[in-house]
Parts: C-alpha cells; structure tokens; sequence
C-alpha cells in the first residue's frame, strides 16, 4: 500500500469535494420531486421564486442570469419558455432601451407558491432533518460569507 500523499489528502480538497457532491445529490432530488408533483423544473422554480421576491416581482435580465449562473442565451430560452407559459413577461425598462426586465405574472405567482408548498416539503425532508435548524442557519450564514466575497453585488435598479 502506497503511502498516502499529503498533498492529496488536504482537508480543504475534502471540504469541497464533500461539498460539491452533497449540493449535486440535494439539487437532484428537489428538482425529481418538483417534476413529479408540480411539473417544474428546479431551475424555472429558482427563477420564479427570485422574481417573486424581487422588488415589483421583477429584475433585470441580467441580474436573474447573473443570480441563477446561466449564460445570456440560457437565460434567454428560460425566459421564452416561462413566457410561453405565461408565467413572466418581457417588459422593457422606460429608461434604458438596452435593458429588459422579466416579470411574474400573476399566474407565475400562483404557479411559483403552488410549487413552494411542494419545495418547502422536500427542503425539510432532505435539507433541513439532515442538518438540523442549527446547521442550516450555520450553513446559511458561511454561504452568505462566501457569496458576498465572490460574487460582485451589483445596482439592480
């Protein structure tokens, strides 16, 4: 048997290799269970739920991609398809001819709390039970830390 490595075995290659597989084995099952009793997606679920909880259930296209970590074409074919089911809208910004928001709609609205009922659910299941109330508010408080020191808080106005 080799010996083991101390490069290898740095507890931070631990930390987010553990990390990483635990988020894709939580983002798999909230997002099977939202399919099958809602018949939506997780990631059309995190663009509602962001818009309804933005100031005037809207933001600007590029702050939803920027939030959700999808390209400016991926953001666009989701906004089409949420649209086609008239779930958002496309209005433009009356100051900036470049800017374009997405908006809930007021069916998105019903359809993004009929979801959560579902959501909040599979979150207690799977995320909250598992880590208890302590951990997750400890959770939630280091991925606030880390969010802020990497993502670049930008004016959403």
């Amino acid at each position: 048997m080799p010996a083991s490595d101390p490069l290898l075995d740095d507890e931070r290659l631990t930390a987010i290799g553990l990390f990483v597989e635990a988020k894709s084995a939580l983002v798999r099952r909230l997002d099977e269970e939202l399919r099958r009793d809602v018949g939506m997606s997780l990631s059309s679920y995190e663009a509602l739920i962001r818009l309804g909880r933005s100031p005037g259930r809207r933001l600007r296209q590029v702050e939803l991609s920027r939030q959700l970590s999808l390209t400016t074409g991926g953001m666009t074919r989701m906004i089409d398809r949420l649209a086609a089911d008239g779930l958002v809208r496309r209005t433009p910004c009356a100051d900036d001819r470049r800017v374009s928001y997405a908006e809930l709609t007021e069916e998105g609205l019903r359809a993004v709390e009929r979801a959560t009922e579902v959501h909040l659910v599979s979150l207690q299941k799977h995320f909250v039970e598992p880590l208890g109330e302590d951990g997750v508010a400890t959770l939630a408080a280091a991925a606030r830390r880390l969010r802020d020191a990497l993502v670049p808080q930008v004016d959403v106005r």
